[in-house]
């Protein structure tokens, strides 16, 4: 018989908890791989966007900047919907680009699709400072596992593989020990585990939803 904090658990309800747990993870997948949903946000707060002329705008924000410093168009982005925020990540060999592209979203968005920018690559604290107290969201790379007072959800970024962190003022997490002892009694063990997988599944089963569903609204 095993046990955890909340006491001997026997192997046939082990057994149904897994099954309760799995589907709650496949549940909660499909709905994270989804980009136009957004959960944990109450539906007033949702902003109703029309990504083909989300794309097209950003388009012609990176084209007009590169237009402006007179270069050529070399840049790659890719961005995310949480909610009412949206997460940016650029490259390009120039930097005037990249930074005139970042300050133009930052500054439009909000007005013209009701959207929070959060430059999430480049490290905006390398870009501009503007950029830099706007975020409200990072990467942190998968390959050094989980954060799991901050991760919530998983993202690949110019063939990279990270976690999504939000910070505190979009993501009001209970954090500190007690946290992490409700994810291992769970089965997710921040000093041993590293994979997104074993997180997720912890984290459904510790609060009935996942870490994306507790993310707040853009301001």
């Amino acid at each position: 018989m095993k046990k955890n904090r909340f006491g001997s658990i026997g192997a046939f309800q082990m057994a149904q908890m897994n099954k309760v747990y799995e589907v709650m993870r496949q549940d909660t997948l499909k709905k994270l791989r989804n980009m136009n949903v957004n959960y944990g946000i109450s539906s007033e707060n949702i902003i109703m966007i029309n990504e083909e002329r989300l794309q097209e705008y950003i388009e012609k924000v990176i084209s007009d900047a590169c237009s402006s410093e007179k270069r050529p168009n070399d840049v790659k982005y890719q961005y995310r919907l949480i909610g009412n925020n949206l997460l940016f990540a650029i490259r390009s060999n120039y930097r005037k680009v990249r930074v005139r592209a970042e300050y133009r979203l930052l500054k439009n968005l909000p007005k013209n699709f009701g959207l929070s920018f959060h430059l999430v690559s480049p490290d905006p604290a390398h870009e501009n400072d503007a950029c830099r107290y706007a975020a409200k969201f990072d990467l942190f790379p998968l390959s050094q596992g989980v954060d799991p007072n901050h991760s919530v959800d998983n993202w690949e970024v110019f063939g990279r593989q990270y976690t999504i962190r939000a910070y505190p003022s979009v993501y009001p997490l209970e954090r500190g020990l007690s946290h992490l002892q409700r994810l291992k009694a769970c089965g997710f063990d921040y000093e041993t585990d590293w994979d997104w997988e074993t997180f997720l599944r912890a984290f459904i089963a510790a609060y009935d939803r996942g870490p994306l569903q507790m993310v707040s609204a853009g301001e």
